[in-house]
């Protein structure tokens, strides 16, 4: 549980490096999050 959590961490920082990297509108960071969370 405690190791899903520290991906999920990871996964959000990245997230956040991508979207700056490559300027993803928020809609298309929330459309990002449901497939993960899917």
């Amino acid at each position: 549980m405690r190791l899903l959590m520290q991906m999920r961490k990871k996964d959000r920082n990245s997230r956040k490096i991508f979207r700056r990297k490559n300027g993803i509108g928020e809609g298309e960071r929330i459309e990002l999050q449901r497939d993960i969370t899917k």
